[in-house]
């Protein structure tokens, strides 16, 4: 087996509270919501490559992963809804 299929399992195997948070936090790196330094090397067009890679291969994403990766290459943005927020109405 190789060393990725063992990862990819090994992720699915983790507690769904890390794995979520890690598929919320993977997903605004690779859509560029993510800006802090840490990443400044991957390029548009990497994190787009990798995230077309993932959407082609990985099953089980959350639903908000399911954008276009072309609207991305032109410099749209992904909004996913987050659910960790709570709107307080004034």
């Amino acid at each position: 087996m190789s060393e990725i299929a063992l990862l990819i399992l090994s992720f699915d195997a983790l507690p769904p509270a890390a794995r979520d948070h890690l598929y919320r936090r993977l997903y605004d790196v690779l859509t560029g919501t993510e800006q802090s330094q840490e990443f400044a090397g991957l390029s548009r067009g990497d994190r787009t490559a990798i995230l077309e890679i993932l959407l082609d291969t990985k099953s089980g994403l959350p639903d908000y992963w399911k954008v276009s990766p072309r609207s991305l290459k032109q410099g749209g943005e992904a909004n996913p809804p987050n659910e960790n927020v709570t709107t307080v109405k004034r």
